[in-house]
């Protein structure tokens, strides 16, 4: 899963020249990654997460998990549980104050 920051000029300034950084530490709830802005100033947080759309399929005579069957797979109608855990990861990589002044402008589930 993945949401995507429009970043101010100022917090464009603070960003631009950092790495991609990858954030996972055993014991902690805070993994995930965040990637620098390009030019357009949008700077993306990632959290890769295991989840389930299961469905019974006749064919095999089992569950088996699939992404929805919405033309877009619903990438774009993410939970508010989900969103939250992003939340929780950029507070935990750039501190709670400079996450809240953050503008999410997009919020996706990959499939």
């Amino acid at each position: 899963m993945a949401c995507v920051v429009k970043l101010t000029p100022e917090q464009f300034d603070k960003y631009k020249d950092m790495p991609v950084v990858v954030y996972d530490v055993e014991g902690s709830v805070i993994h995930g990654e965040m990637h620098p802005p390009g030019k357009e100033g949008l700077l993306k947080f990632t959290r890769a997460r295991t989840a389930k759309d299961s469905k019974w399929h006749e064919g095999i005579g089992k569950m088996l998990s699939s992404p929805p069957e919405a033309e877009d797979e619903e990438q774009w109608n993410m939970p508010e549980r989900l969103k939250e855990e992003l939340w929780t990861n950029m507070r935990g990589m750039v501190g709670k104050k400079q996450a809240e002044e953050f503008n999410v402008v997009d919020y996706r589930v990959c499939w």
